[in-house]
């Protein structure tokens, strides 16, 4: 499922796992987990590519999160 803004909301619980890191729930985190499992029980399924037409696949990374945009040609 697609969730607008993910690695955002979902950084608090990243840093949970992140190396030499004590393991503290947060009241941060409490918030994070709790809109995660909203949007990822209440958000529409994006339409399927045409795998017959072409498409850009554009990426991005940082330290902090990933992101890509898929767009298809007309």
């Amino acid at each position: 499922r697609f969730v607008k803004g993910f690695s955002s909301i979902a950084r608090p619980l990243h840093r949970l796992i992140e190396n030499k890191q004590k393991f503290l729930w947060t009241d941060e985190c409490e918030e994070a987990f709790n809109s995660l499992k909203v949007a990822l029980t209440s958000s529409p399924i994006l339409v399927y590519p045409d795998p017959e037409k072409q498409f850009i696949l554009d990426t991005d990374a940082s330290h902090e999160s990933v992101g890509a945009v898929f767009i298809p040609r007309n």
